[in-house]
């Protein structure tokens, strides 16, 4: 499982109150980045938590390309299997240890 939640590191652009405050009818909420940070550091869970960058566009194409590899090898081969079942049915998947530390890694990738 994976859950993402994105923030801007810009405190004021009208350009967002605009587009995800309903033109501008909603309010801001601040947090403080090293703040954010030692609660990352200082969790002891079973799931890991991550601070990480958001690139929009064309701005890191081998960046993209090795987080596309990285979903293609840990989720291609279900996501053929569900392509040729057709969507309908059961299907057996292999499922390993090694499979899902692939899968959770590569899940933590969507989010940049």
């Amino acid at each position: 499982m994976a859950l993402g939640f994105c923030l801007s590191e810009e405190s004021d652009l009208l350009s967002q109150w605009r587009g995800y405050a309903q033109d501008g009818a909603g309010f801001s909420v601040s947090f403080s980045v090293e703040k954010l940070k030692h609660i990352i550091d200082a969790a002891d869970r079973g799931y890991r938590l991550a601070l990480k960058t958001v690139s929009y566009g064309n701005r890191n194409w081998a960046e993209l390309n090795g987080v596309i590899k990285q979903l293609h090898l840990a989720f291609g081969d279900d996501a053929l299997k569900y392509q040729e079942s057709g969507g309908l049915g059961s299907m057996s998947l292999k499922f390993t240890p090694e499979k899902h530390r692939m899968q959770k890694e590569a899940a933590s990738n969507l989010f940049s």
